[in-house]
């Protein structure tokens, strides 16, 4: 048998299941069609279309996206809208008979039978130390039933059963397993984002961040890699964590800029993302105090790089903070969260990271650890994955409860006195950050904050679960497929004709600022602490129009 014969077979059987399942579902049988479907009950915000349609908040409506749910250890997002399963009569749930979700399962009130569908496999969970039994839990949970491939922004792009979560995963057990060399399987998960829109779309609870980046990092040491890749990895890793660093080698790379066509190919797109300039340094305090007796004490997470990219998110963030009455503690000794490493195999960089972190953040001392960046956050709450079978696990477990979005902490701890009336009405469109929406479960809290501001019209941009295509070094690494992502992205954006779009994730923005058209100048997508605080502040007015060429 040819190394790709077993996967094919293996493949082949899965889609003749998921095809079954997928007639008991309202979902069109065209996997592309169902890209957007939610099923949700709720009161629509305003939807700003790309013809400039807006639907009201007093138009009632329902979205269908097949299964999404809450992972484990995740947890619920304030106000979020209710997830129902679809059952065998295209009926939805009822009160008296609500659907259950659990990992590995899926029980709705007339049963789709998917727990027996559960993926078989003969994964030694020994052979692969702490990370086998999750990494096993993962495969074993998927029912192959396909619902993650429209959801996926790769497989949306490239269009191969091997380039969605469903190939990726029986791809990932046949290594597991023996049965498959790693570099078959390979170029198809480099081209994982690790988005985890697919955890999102999965009716079943399969964790596929416990089984991508672990089996990532079981797989880098064995690697063979051509010096020129070794070589981008090891200036990745060793300036993008280090704020000072980057800003010497950012320094640097616009010096070489009129030379980056004489660069190797593997080289070019980082010197691309380079921005023309860099803000000033900033140095932070080691306490902020509210004027009044404070309402909560919290632990703010820097960030690295947009440390260097953009400290104006780090400034709002504490300025909201103190706004709304509470002390911030910005621990030294901090560093990266470790997320950038994890997700790229170079799992000792995110261990020491952790560690550094577990040394610095005062957790018992603390109500809360604030994370401004999605990223940053969903890699702090993986802290117990990455230091699992650890001496350091149950600190990191105390550490990730602790965990939350500045969005987030702030809704729960309301109520708020809403921002001044800015002079005009504005419009804002907003961008779900992946590691926010889907790694950590953020959805509605920075929606319910920016309709705070008076006289604000929110925007909802079509596909908000597809990915931007930043994902870390993800467009460093697969440069043309990021440039797709980022550029139907940017494109939705635009087409809202938006005063202010805002995202929770400094990747995203430097993304997205990328590949932003003439119509929407990069100077209006900003962070969404910022345009908070500048709304509270006073100084968020309407943009002044572009002139039309």
């Amino acid at each position: 048998m040819r190394p790709t014969e077993g996967f094919v077979q293996e493949s082949s059987k899965h889609q003749v299941k998921s095809e079954k399942q997928r007639t008991h579902s309202a979902v069109s049988t065209d996997a592309r069609a169902v890209s957007t479907q939610e099923i949700t009950h709720t009161q629509a915000r305003d939807v700003c279309t790309p013809t400039g349609i807006r639907v009201g908040p007093s138009t009632s409506f329902i979205k269908l996206r097949a299964g999404a749910l809450h992972p484990p250890g995740a947890p619920p997002d304030t106000g979020a809208p209710a997830r129902h399963a679809i059952g065998r009569d295209h009926s939805l749930p009822t009160a008296s008979q609500p659907a259950r979700f659990t990992a590995g399962a899926l029980a709705a009130p007339d049963g789709l039978g998917f727990a027996d569908d559960r993926m078989k496999h003969a994964i030694s969970t020994a052979a692969h130390g702490p990370f086998g039994p999750p990494m096993a839990e993962a495969v074993h949970a998927c029912v192959h039933c396909g619902y993650c491939l429209p959801a996926c922004p790769t497989y949306q792009v490239l269009g191969q059963e091997m380039d969605s979560p469903r190939g990726r995963i029986v791809l990932m057990k046949q290594v597991l397993e023996g049965t498959l060399p790693a570099a078959v399987a390979q170029p198809h998960l480099d081209a994982c984002l690790g988005c985890l829109s697919c955890e999102t779309a999965c009716p079943s609870g399969v964790v596929y961040r416990d089984l991508i980046s672990p089996y990532r990092a079981l797989q880098e040491p064995a690697r063979v890699r051509p010096w020129i890749e070794r070589m981008k990895r090891f200036v990745l890793l060793q300036t993008v964590p280090y704020p000072a660093r980057f800003r010497l080698a950012a320094r640097l790379g616009r010096l070489a800029a009129p030379f980056t066509r004489l660069l190797p190919a593997t080289f070019r797109p980082m010197m691309n993302m380079l921005p023309a300039a860099l803000p000033p340094a900033t140095r932070w305090k080691a306490v902020y105090r509210p004027a009044g007796p404070p309402r909560a004490r919290v632990a703010l997470h820097l960030g690295c790089v947009q440390q260097a990219l953009d400290p104006e998110i780090n400034d709002a963030t504490i300025s909201l903070l103190l706004r709304h009455g509470v002390e911030v503690v910005v621990p030294a000794g901090q560093e990266c969260c470790g997320a950038l490493g994890w997700h790229i195999g170079a799992a000792d960089d995110a261990r020491a990271q952790a560690r550094q972190n577990l040394a610095a953040i005062p957790v018992s001392e603390v109500d809360a650890i604030i994370s401004n960046a999605a990223g940053c956050g969903s890699g702090l709450r993986e802290y117990p994955l990455i230091l699992r079978g650890t001496q350091w696990e149950s600190e990191a477990r105390a550490l990730a409860a602790k965990v939350r979005d500045i969005c987030e902490f702030l809704v729960t701890l309301g109520p708020l006195d809403p921002p001044p009336r800015p002079a005009q009405p504005l419009t804002i469109a907003y961008q779900d950050a992946c590691h926010l929406s889907h790694g950590q479960r953020v959805r509605s809290a920075p929606r319910q904050l920016l309709e705070l501001i008076p006289g604000t019209t929110l925007c909802e941009l079509p596909n908000p679960d597809i990915c931007c295509g930043s994902a870390g070094t993800y467009n460093i690494d697969q440069p043309a497929t990021a440039a797709i992502l980022g550029q139907r992205k940017a494109s939705a954006i635009a087409a809202t004709h938006a005063d202010f779009a805002a995202s929770g994730n400094i990747g995203c923005l430097t993304q997205l600022r990328a590949h932003l058209p003439a119509s929407f100048p990069p100077h209006r997508l900003l962070h969404t602490a910022v345009l908070l605080n500048r709304a509270w502040n006073g100084t968020l007015t309407a943009p002044t129009p572009q002139p039309v060429s």
